[in-house]
């Protein structure tokens, strides 16, 4: 007598986030969401993926010692730096403010980099840029982890009014977005600077750019002016006074990263990924690969309180924007200047900390919730995710105007089959747990809860576990069979609301099964990998589904097959 036994595996539920037309609804995080958050100085939190100016005040300028009228670099501080930024996981990427023109906002700093610079044709600021590359080269993994961020706030009026005193201007002609302060921004700091990073970049991995080079932060990036400024740095042509080997090339021909401020946290919620994109237009073009916003949040919003909700926004708006557009952590991440001030329980860290121990160090994939969620109020912005096995969410709900809400309903659909839901409000006073109630609908669980006032300062967390659907595999324990490439009609056929469908593999394939509608619209996937020679059984549940005809299809490779099933209500 042949013995069987039935051996249970799970497999992720397949979240279909979009609406059934929206095919990139599965489509995640090139890398784990931590690789895109960044943090201010200071100890590594467990959420932070990469790290800005982890010390101040030790690096270009501030390496600047004199013995009598000579300047010398200063070795100890330099020695210093590197002590300090070789205590940082090798993972994790370190971006310096290499601190020269662009970094002084104060009349006596910049008059005296500008003296220093024309003194020696910068013979000596280009030596002190080349040592420090050449020393923090020696960190490990150091080729391509290390960004080179040259100025801060550089669009400001109190950068644009330092560059015109030190010209013998009145200091109060500066002004933000000042498109004069920029031949001599490139020609005294960025081009000099740029040929001593490209020159140690040569020395030590043997090709220019693998120091990457970040053109300082834009201030207040949302603003249309902003990026006209920028398109004209970046457009500005090289005359090379000070650094002969870049004349006649354009400044985006030489930098890797553009680096923005303010905006992720602080735009409106309908036109940030808009204004990002005409920053993202950049991308490809010379050496240009990537936008990073620097700062978000800021210390006046952690001070107050509103830590946690203006992160919640910059986090969720920069991983939705890098799933959108397919780009790694590389390309786009963020940084929250403040992530570890205000009062307790309000802060960046307390909310990418409750992000990282409930979803893990995972790739995410984006849960549109427009058409996942219902809500009971208008113009509010929502984001959802889902953990790469599709077994826990999070969706975070976030105040844009002052108005209340009560109830949110969770759809199938978007979400899989849910277990459990908790809810927590960060807010100016604190975070806390909000007392909830579930109630199963056929396509949705609701979640009613005390009426929440929302307003900017404000973000509703919710924590959501999945149920992983089931396959199950029937194996022959006596005898290996032969199989065959093969899709077996579903049944019970017609069904209502529930139907197995089974599938054989003859050898080890990277298989697909999904279904679709008569509009050949996408449904759901009900299996994807890499799955051994063997057959496999599969249940579909069309509960939130009208009826009508579906289609299946499995793909192994060069094989595809199709088969009809029929939902009846």
């Amino acid at each position: 007598m042949i013995m069987k036994t039935k051996i249970i595996l799970t497999i992720s539920s397949i979240l279909l986030a979009f609406s059934f037309q929206e095919t990139n609804a599965q489509t995640f995080t090139k890398n784990n969401w931590t690789s895109y958050c960044g943090w201010h100085y200071g100890n590594t939190p467990a959420w932070g993926g990469w790290v800005r100016e982890f010390v101040q005040h030790s690096t270009g300028f501030d390496l600047i010692d004199t013995v009598g009228t000579t300047l010398i670099v200063d070795t100890v501080k330099l020695s210093n730096l590197f002590t300090s930024l070789s205590t940082i996981n090798s993972t994790v990427d370190i971006m310096q403010l290499d601190g020269g023109l662009g970094q002084a906002k104060d009349t006596v700093k910049s008059t005296a980099f500008i003296n220093m610079i024309k003194a020696d044709s910068a013979v000596f600021w280009k030596s002190l840029v080349y040592k420090q590359c050449n020393k923090l080269a020696q960190l490990t993994n150091s080729e391509n982890r290390l960004f080179y961020q040259l100025g801060n706030e550089i669009s400001s009026a109190a950068l644009s009014s330092s560059i015109r005193y030190a010209q013998g201007m009145p200091y109060s002609g500066g002004s933000d977005y000042d498109h004069f302060i920029i031949p001599s921004f490139v020609e005294l700091y960025m081009a000099p600077t740029i040929e001593a990073i490209d020159s140690s970049s040569v020395f030590n991995f043997g090709a220019k750019g693998k120091i990457n080079i970040c053109l300082g932060s834009i201030t207040n990036a949302g603003n249309t002016a902003a990026q006209r400024f920028l398109d004209s740095l970046l457009n500005y042509t090289i005359t090379g006074t000070y650094a002969h080997s870049l004349a006649g090339k354009k400044v985006y021909e030489l930098i890797h990263i553009i680096t923005i401020h303010y905006m992720m946290g602080n735009s409106a919620m309908n036109i940030w990924q808009n204004k990002l994109n005409g920053y993202a237009k950049w991308i490809g073009t010379g050496r240009v690969k990537g936008v990073w916003s620097t700062e978000e949040v800021g210390i006046n919003k952690a001070n107050s309180g509103a830590g946690a909700a203006y992160s919640a926004r910059a986090t969720f708006r920069y991983l939705k924007w890098a799933i959108d557009s397919s780009y790694t952590s590389k390309v786009a991440r963020t940084n929250y200047w403040g992530w570890d001030y205000g009062p307790a329980n309000t802060r960046v860290d307390n909310f990418n900390s409750e992000l990282y121990n409930f979803l893990g160090d995972t790739k995410l994939s984006y849960a549109n919730p427009l058409h996942t969620t219902f809500i009971n109020f208008t113009n509010m912005e929502w984001h959802g995710f889902l953990n790469d096995s599709a077994t826990k969410g999070v969706l975070s709900i976030l105040g844009t105007t002052t108005q209340t809400i009560s109830q949110v309903k969770l759809v199938n659909n978007g979400w899989g089959t849910i277990s459990n839901v908790s809810v927590t409000r960060y807010d100016t006073t604190g975070n806390y747990n909000i007392p909830i109630t579930l109630t199963s609908l056929s396509d949705s669980v609701l979640v009613t809860f005390p009426i929440q006032n929302m307003n900017t300062s404000v973000v509703l967390l919710f924590r959501i576990n999945i149920q992983p659907l089931t396959v199950n595999i029937f194996e022959d324990q006596a005898i290996k069979k032969n199989y065959t490439y093969q899709l077996f009609p579903n049944y019970p056929n017609p069904f209502n609301p529930t139907t197995k469908i089974s599938f054989s593999l003859p050898q080890k394939s990277q298989i697909k099964l999904k279904v679709f509608d008569v509009l050949g619209r996408e449904i759901q996937i009900l299996a994807d990998g890499i799955y051994e020679a063997d057959k496999y059984e599969v249940e579909f549940n069309a509960s939130s589904l009208p009826s009508g005809v579906y289609f299946y299809n499995l793909t192994t490779g060069s094989n595809s097959i199709t088969k009809k099933m029929l939902l009846i209500k």
